[in-house]
């Protein structure tokens, strides 16, 4: 069980893998060290030096050159010469050229540590080399060698394999230039983390357009940090996502026909997802033979009759309502007017629903034939919902694709995870190529240079003296009002220049004024936890256990303390004190897009005299009570609430089941602090417990 990993002949190793081995000791009077003992020591010295090397750089980093370069044409992925850290030590690997490389998938790259013992029957030199002694020609220790070359993870070669790069649909994810160990990346990120994820350099977004089902888009290459970690990749990357729209249904909407051959309809809704149906009015004219039953109905042969135009026979041409009407879809000759003949033969002219399909339809329009001038055109499809995506990067570089939330008008846009740096928004409107409305730039994710920052600087310097130059001719203006007299410009973003002497009925916000909207807020006092609903499902069952206990083991006869429960136990609640309801109005507004009545699509809200204070005193409310564990008619003559008698008249004595129930309100101007429920001179929960007969005096 302690043969060596080598494989040669009497060779042991009994510290491989053992980590809580930390030296070999020889003690003792011993002539002879054993072999295994010497393979031992190596293997502590190894394991606490690849442990040691593993806290700076791990398996597969590169040191030193060791670059990728892809041919996706070729399918061949070309990997210079360099060095990489493996297995606690550094190795240098040779160029190669790896053909036959898939371009689609992942696809994993890097080196395979091969190692090799070499005996002295390999290398003479390894005999003794001293002469006269008694090693001299002896076979003395082998020797490990190791080295590594490129390899991909399934190409089924031997060795360890140990990944170096990873390739995605023919782009390298991470080609981070050297030397970016490791543990020099943990120490670096433990900084870099607070500023979060941002944008150094490229990574812009391109949507590429639809493609066998699929949507397309290329991210530059670029730099970027995630959560602290540098990723930078050389070479555009693209991906593929499948289409995967939400849909609505519309069950019945209704056009005119023209009169035409044929009519193309722009539905309601676009884009068309499926046609379910076409009910379509058409018109004819059949031959109808009468039945031999007086005021009897002869049946049509179209089912679906909404309207019977014309009966004719010969140059006879028939009343409706006087001489028939349609009930169902035939003709029925009920009223007391002119018929045909029995077994004669008239002409029906009448129009009917017929259920078709579309000649041809696109994304917003149908094209229908063949129906009556004037009838209805009833279309039932489904359409897609538009969506909001985000496209980002993980802390691997692997492209991240997060789905919002489908609504038929102003859909959610996804809040993306923790870990991934959103590089842009996807509006997919299903129809050919999606928006790309943000990028990194305009979501604050791309790192500004110092250039830019400067020129921000310059910016905010201009416009504080713009601002007090404006402030100067403000107060000249103020001066004389001649000049302005009876006019200003209010542009609505807050409520400064609104009369604070007047009541205000109308809420001022996003460059509008509005009716106020005053919400009202409901409490919901719980008794208990609520869930939803659910079924137990027993998963194990003893059902033939038994047992018993002693009732009373300690021969103890004083009655249990009784128990106080209030309703509500605790009580939480807020109070709002409304000076101006623009705020409270412009909450309701949140996702609305404003048209029309705005100056831009950019605003800024900005919130004045809002603050949260805690509240002086508690509020004045019912507390219901329940006191457990009184003997049957039981009077409760005292209740206190933090040493204030809050007993209310008219109680019941305590009831069969020794309870006692009721109503106090808690007295007006108290701190809001915790109140504790205990007796007068004791401590706990319970009220005090008294003989039979007497009252009790539980205090809250």
């Amino acid at each position: 069980m302690y043969e060596h990993e080598s494989g040669l002949p009497a060779a042991f190793d009994r510290a491989r893998g053992v980590q809580e081995q930390q030296a070999v000791v020889f003690y003792g009077e011993r002539a002879l060290i054993q072999g295994a003992e010497l393979n031992d020591m190596q293997s502590v010295i190894r394991g606490r030096h690849d442990r040691l090397g593993r806290l700076i750089a791990k398996d597969g980093d590169r040191t030193e050159g060791a670059m990728a370069v892809v041919d996706m044409d070729a399918e061949t992925v070309t990997l210079t010469a360099g060095k990489i850290f493996v297995a606690g030590d550094e190795f240098p690997v040779a160029e190669r050229v790896i053909a036959d490389v898939a371009m689609t998938g992942t696809v994993s790259i890097g080196v395979r540590l091969i190692r090799e013992w070499i005996t002295a029957d390999d290398d003479p030199s390894l005999r003794g080399l001293v002469p006269g002694s008694l090693a001299e020609g002896e076979n003395g220790a082998a020797r490990e060698v190791a080295h590594i070359a490129w390899a991909l993870a399934d190409d089924g070669a031997e060795g360890e394999f140990h990944q170096v790069y990873l390739l995605q649909d023919g782009t390298i994810i991470d080609q981070t230039p050297p030397p970016m160990l490791n543990g020099i990346q943990q120490a670096i990120a433990i900084y870099d983390r607070p500023h979060g994820h941002y944008i150094v350099s490229g990574n812009r977004v391109t949507a590429l357009g639809p493609s066998a089902g699929k949507q397309h888009f290329s991210i530059e290459e670029g730099e970027a940090n995630i959560s602290g970690f540098k990723n930078v990749r050389f070479a555009a990357l693209r991906i593929a996502e499948t289409e995967d729209w939400d849909v609505a249904a519309v069950p019945g909407e209704t056009h005119t026909y023209a009169g035409d051959v044929s009519q193309t309809v722009t539905t309601d809704f676009a884009p068309i997802d499926q046609i379910t149906s076409i009910l379509l009015t058409k018109e004819k004219t059949v031959s109808v033979t009468r039945g031999v039953l007086t005021n009897g109905i002869d049946g049509l042969p179209d089912s679906s009759v909404i309207e019977i135009i014309e009966v004719t026979q010969g140059g006879t041409t028939y009343d409706e309502n006087a001489d028939y009407v349609r009930t169902g879809n035939g003709v029925d000759w009920a009223p007391t007017g002119a018929e045909p003949l029995g077994g004669s033969s008239y002409s029906v002219k009448y129009r009917y629903r017929a259920s078709v399909t579309a000649d041809a339809f696109d994304d917003d329009s149908i094209t229908v034939s063949g129906g009556a001038t004037g009838g209805d055109i009833i279309i039932a499809y489904t359409y897609k919902l538009p969506r909001i995506d985000i496209i980002g990067l993980l802390p691997s570089g692997a492209p991240a694709y997060i789905y919002g939330v489908s609504a038929i008008t102003n859909p959610v846009m996804p809040v993306p995870p923790a870990d991934v740096l959103p590089l842009c928004e996807v509006h997919n409107n299903w129809t050919g190529v999606p928006a790309i409305v943000v990028d990194g730039e305009r979501t604050g994710v791309r790192m500004p240079t110092w250039a830019e920052v400067r020129r921000w600087f310059n910016l905010v310097e201009d416009q504080s003296r713009l601002i007090q130059l404006e402030r100067l001719r403000s107060e000249v203006d103020r001066r004389d009002p001649t000049a302005k007299k009876n006019m200003f410009v209010d542009p609505f973003e807050t409520d400064y220049y609104r009369d604070q002497g007047e009541a205000q009925t109308a809420a001022v916000g996003n460059r509008l004024m509005q009716l106020a909207i005053e919400p009202t807020f409901y409490d919901t006092d719980l008794t208990a936890a609520v869930t939803l609903d659910w079924v137990e499902d027993v998963l194990v069952e003893q059902a033939l256990k038994t047992g018993c206990e002693k009732i009373n083991p300690y021969q103890n006869f004083i009655p249990m303390a009784g128990k106080l429960t209030l309703t509500p136990a605790a009580d939480f609640w807020t109070e709002r004190d409304t000076q101006w309801t623009s705020p409270a109005t412009l909450e309701f507004q949140r996702g609305i897009n404003w048209s029309g009545a705005r100056v831009t699509e950019e605003t800024t809200v900005s919130k004045v005299g809002q603050r949260n204070d805690e509240l002086p005193f508690l509020r004045q409310r019912d507390v219901a009570f329940t006191i457990a564990g009184f003997f049957t008619d039981e009077v409760l003559d005292e209740l206190t609430f933090d040493g204030l008698d809050v007993l209310p008249g008219g109680l019941a004595p305590a009831d069969a089941n020794g309870e006692i129930s009721g109503t106090f309100t808690i007295p007006p101007m108290f701190r809001p602090a915790p109140r504790r429920c205990s007796p007068p001179g004791r401590a706990g929960p319970w009220p005090k417990r008294c003989s039979p007969g007497r009252a009790r005096s539980p205090s809250i």
